[in-house]
């Protein structure tokens, strides 16, 4: 048997990667439009007409009253939430949608130089929803059960000393975070397999996890940098440049207004004192804290490159 290709060095793949998501920034953020702002919309028509209700008409109305109309009060509100709500799963979904069908544009884009119809892609993943839904569920189940695994220590206090519950838990807290990195790494390629191969969701978790034989610390690498760039450095680096223009002015603003609304209670007031933050402060780090969301959400196609690359360059590797 032939020794093993060495494979593309990692920062190889990160600069071919980031060379093809600038080259076609406006067609890959226009994908990203709806997925990302549907979200921040949604979330949007969900609580604005709840503050307003709230603020224009729950406030001026006595306890008597509140108490008499409570089943419309409630039906309101849920009618209010609901278009929001739509909102927000349809742009959701279209995000996990997109989080599959921008591998094979990646590779059209990294073989032939352009990339054809973006509805066509995202076809092609619809037409895999069942075990893409299936393949979701099994996600979420791996990761409560990581996320919950700390928690079990609180029933070991019927058989044990309760004096030892909390360094238990630090304990299965740490064991747990090494659990969410190996997982993490191990797949991250699913994605990519469940993109270009037809295969059971099982034996995309598997294939995932197979390829990352011998792959694994050059993965974390790669995720560690590509971490740093999409949710630190790059969203930093704008959120400055906006820090003093009219938007940061106008986004902060419209938090402060929702924050106060319940700065009005006397136990969030006393919440936030704690903590030494003011409501303005608390809307400052919620502005903030939105726009670096959206700019890492934006870069989604970057991400999806690296993982790209990186699938066929082990493939490649292991052939």
């Amino acid at each position: 048997m032939g020794k093993p290709k060495s494979g593309t060095n990692i920062f190889a793949i990160i600069f071919k990667s980031l060379m093809i998501y600038i080259q076609n920034f406006l067609p890959l953020s226009r994908i990203m439009l709806f997925p990302v702002f549907g979200q921040i919309i949604g979330i949007f028509l969900i609580f604005y007409p709840n503050y307003l209700y709230t603020e224009k008409y729950l406030a001026k109305l006595s306890g008597e009253n509140l108490e008499q109309n409570l089943v419309f009060i409630l039906l309101g509100l849920i009618l209010m939430v609901i278009p929001g709500f739509a909102v927000f799963l349809k742009a959701f979904w279209d995000y996990m949608i997109a989080m599959v069908s921008l591998n094979p544009i990646v590779s059209d884009i990294e073989k032939k130089g352009s990339f054809g119809d973006f509805k066509v892609y995202n076809n092609s993943v619809k037409l895999k929803t069942n075990n893409y839904v299936i393949l979701l569920l099994l996600m979420t189940l791996f990761w409560l059960g990581i996320l919950i695994f700390p928690f079990l220590s609180f029933f070991l206090g019927f058989f044990i000393n309760s004096v030892l519950i909390t360094p238990i838990f630090l304990l299965m807290i740490f064991i747990s975070i090494i659990f969410s990195i190996i997982l993490s790494v191990n797949l991250s390629l699913i994605f990519q397999v469940f993109a270009f191969e037809s295969i059971s969701p099982v034996e995309v978790i598997k294939k995932s996890w197979n390829l990352m034989k011998g792959n694994f610390w050059r993965t974390t690498f790669m995720g560690i940098v590509l971490l740093i760039v999409t949710s630190a450095l790059i969203p930093g680096i704008i959120t400055a440049i906006l820090d003093k223009s009219p938007l940061m002015t106008h986004l902060i603003t419209s938090f402060e207004a929702y924050v106060n609304l319940f700065a009005k209670n006397q136990t969030f007031i006393e919440f936030l004192a704690n903590y030494k933050m003011t409501p303005f402060g608390l809307s400052v780090t919620l502005a903030v804290s939105t726009v670096g969301t959206i700019i890492t959400a934006m870069m989604l196609p970057l991400g999806s490159a690296c993982f790209t690359l990186l699938y066929f360059d082990i493939l490649g590797r292991k052939r």
